[in-house]
């Protein structure tokens, strides 16, 4: 016959003592894995490098410019047939000092503008020196640009119209323009409009305009001649 307190387990039946000790190595045993796992933690942390923080101002992160640096200038080219001028917007490169700005728009000028267009100038010892001083451009040639104009009277209206104009569009503060050849005030290109007085910008012998209204109301000085 079992005696009364055999179903009890045998670890109850420790004395009071034992117990405590035990649990209390236990729980000593806990601490101690805690510890260890949060410093292991800690120092896997501290041998990783730190995350260098976001910039949200950084160039990386803005969006790249897509057009490239550059301006529209208007330009006015003979038509093939002599019969008077064409307009079109050009992309040409960027730039700050005025001085260059003016040179780039005279070798534009003396560029091929395409099908159906001639240049106005020919160009063969570069740009010309140009300034503007109050309402007046003024261009100085050399002999041997002048030399490689086409002659005739509507051949020089139409050089001198191209040349104001284009002016005229782009520096609305222009409106006429004088002539120097080898720093000498030009009577005239080759001998047929009159340039004792500064030619003024005329759009009348425009033929295919510009998308923009034109600045300059159309003048008479495709009437002037010698």
């Amino acid at each position: 016959m079992a005696s009364p307190d055999s179903s009890v387990p045998k670890w109850s039946r420790r004395p009071p003592q034992t117990v405590a000790k035990s649990l209390k190595g236990w729980h000593l045993a806990l601490v101690a894995f805690c510890a260890f796992a949060l410093g292991f933690a800690v120092y896997r942390l501290w041998l990783q490098p730190p995350v260098p923080p976001i910039n949200i101002m950084s160039p990386v992160l803005s969006a790249p410019a897509t057009e490239e640096p550059g301006r529209t200038v208007s330009l006015f080219y003979l038509l093939a047939d002599g019969s008077g001028l064409s307009g079109i917007l050009q992309k040409r490169p960027a730039c700050r000092d005025e001085a260059v700005c003016l040179e780039d728009l005279l070798l534009a000028l003396s560029e091929n503008p395409g099908a159906g267009l001639f240049p106005v100038l020919r160009l063969p010892d570069g740009p010309p020196s140009i300034f503007i001083e109050g309402a007046t451009a003024t261009i100085n040639f050399s002999r041997e640009t002048i030399q490689h104009l086409p002659g005739g009277v509507q051949s020089e209206r139409l050089v001198l119209a191209a040349l104001v104009n284009t002016l005229a569009v782009n520096y609305p503060r222009v409106q006429q323009l004088s002539i120097e050849i080898d720093g000498v005030p030009a009577e005239t290109l080759k001998g047929h409009v009159d340039l004792n007085e500064p030619f003024a910008a005329d759009f009348s012998l425009v033929r295919r305009a510009l998308p923009p209204t034109l600045p300059v109301k159309p003048g008479t000085s495709s009437e002037r001649s010698l």
